[in-house]
């Protein structure tokens, strides 16, 4: 799981700084809230294809570990 997050982090990293706001920042939003929106689903979609093996260790997991 670590090694697609960090993919996932730097792939919209990049494609955030990518984006240009041309004469004001606000023209870019739009751009940048659809990669998030983006980012969460691929995570989403990761999380349910890649269950952990029990609640518990979700929890440990998003408590600890993805700081």
């Amino acid at each position: 799981m670590e090694a697609f997050i960090n993919e996932l982090r730097e792939w919209l990293d990049r494609e955030l700084h990518m984006v240009i706001s041309e004469g004001s920042p606000a023209r870019g939003y739009d751009k940048k809230i659809a990669l998030v929106e983006c980012a969460i689903s691929r995570m989403k979609q990761y999380v349910l294809s890649q269950p952990f093996s029990s609640r518990d260790c979700e929890i440990l997991y998003f408590k600890f570990s993805s700081r």
